[in-house]
Order: C-alpha cells, then sequence, then structure tokens
C-alpha cells in the first residue's frame, strides 16, 4: 500500500511541477519528461522517510548532487533539499522544499495567521 501511496503521490507532483518543467526546459537543452521526473523525485526526496531515501538514491544515480537542509526556527521545523547538476555547461540548481510532515509543522500550520 505505501508503494502505490508513493507512486500517486509522485504522479500528483509531476502534474504539479509541469510549469517549472516549461522553465526549466528553456534554461537546459533537456526534454520534458525528464525533468518533470526529475522535480518529481526532488519533491519526494526532501522528506526524511524510508521511501523517499529510494528517490534520494535515484537522483544521485542519474547524477545530482544532493545536500539536505534541516532547521529549527521559531518552534518550527525548516527542511528542503538542495540539488545540483552540470548539464550543457550550465549549473543547474533544484530546491525541493518538504511539506508539513511532524507534529511540530502541524502546531506551525495551525499558529499562521
Amino acid at each position: 500500500m505505501k508503494g502505490i501511496k508513493a507512486l500517486l503521490g509522485i504522479g500528483a507532483v509531476c502534474v504539479a511541477m509541469l510549469g517549472n518543467v516549461a522553465l526549466a526546459k528553456t534554461v537546459v537543452n533537456t526534454d520534458k519528461p525528464s525533468m518533470t521526473f526529475i522535480t518529481a523525485a526532488a519533491s519526494f526526496a526532501a522528506y526524511e522517510d524510508k521511501d523517499s531515501a529510494v528517490a534520494r538514491d535515484i537522483l544521485e544515480d542519474y547524477g545530482w548532487a544532493l545536500q539536505p537542509f534541516k532547521e529549527k526556527i521559531d518552534n518550527s521545523d525548516v527542511k528542503f533539499l538542495a540539488l545540483h547538476k552540470e548539464i550543457d555547461h550550465k549549473d543547474i540548481f533544484i530546491i525541493a522544499v518538504a511539506g508539513t510532515s511532524s507534529k511540530t509543522d502541524i502546531k506551525t500550520d495551525l499558529r499562521f495567521r
């Protein structure tokens, strides 16, 4: 069941990322499906569970350098993943931000006005 949820999540992220893929295509000479896959995997990899570790491994296999960041700011957890790869002699960076994933995140979300 976890695998199905993961695939559905990746599919939803792919749809959400199509605008970013169009922008990325103008920056580098790459095809849209590849960038859709990479940005979806990056969004999934920003989390810290076992399933997301698979996405991180896949990204590294595709040559992306990954740098996770986790900070605690004002009783909030801030988590994101920075990715870097040189494509067509251009440095490409992707920032994937993790959403609500802990009780602390939920408390922060409820405090937001």
